[in-house]
């Protein structure tokens, strides 16, 4: 969309119900679930190109950049339930699960970073983070929310929950 609020579609990215796009670090590309089939993509913003980064029967969708550009984090139903898996940003390799869920959290998406990239935040029933050096997950909040958000200076957490019945904010 241009700053008078015209919309255009990007060269080279196909149509469709593009759902969770997300701009790679270096702004040079973006990680894009298509909707169907539900497999994480990414588009070359100078090239005009598409790479699809998952190919298989699970429902991939949700992506979020590694904070180095280098992967892509997304959930995955590959395993039987929604966890999160870590894919390179390039496609190479196999995708690899971030950490087992066992305390029947319904569902688990990667928001934000960190502002030093050691910790995840993620929406998983509740608010949660994952420490990547040990691969922990902890539970931040039990109220169910989701889009967590980390201030600039990394000292307050917002998100939003259906608590009351609606859409309200926390911090």
């Amino acid at each position: 969309m241009d700053r008078g609020g015209r919309e255009e579609p990007l060269p080279g990215l196909p149509a469709g119900n593009h759902q969770s796009v997300r701009l790679s670090p270096d702004g040079t590309r973006l990680a894009i679930d298509p909707g169907q089939p539900r497999d994480i993509w990414t588009y070359d913003i100078a090239r005009q190109t598409t790479t699809r980064i998952t190919a298989d029967a699970a429902d991939d969708q949700g992506p979020l950049w590694t904070p180095d550009g280098q992967g892509i984090v997304f959930t995955s139903n590959r395993g039987g339930r929604p966890e999160l898996y870590s894919q390179k940003s390039d496609g190479s390799g196999a995708a690899e699960r971030l950490f087992p869920i066992t305390d029947g959290t319904e569902s688990i998406w990667a928001q934000t970073w960190t502002r030093d990239g050691t910790a995840l935040l993620v929406a998983a029933t509740g608010i949660g983070a994952v420490t990547m050096a040990d691969r922990k997950f902890e539970r931040l909040s039990q109220i169910r929310g989701g889009a967590p958000a980390l201030s600039p200076d990394g000292r307050w957490l917002a998100y939003m929950s259906t608590m009351s019945g609606q859409w309200e904010i926390y911090v």
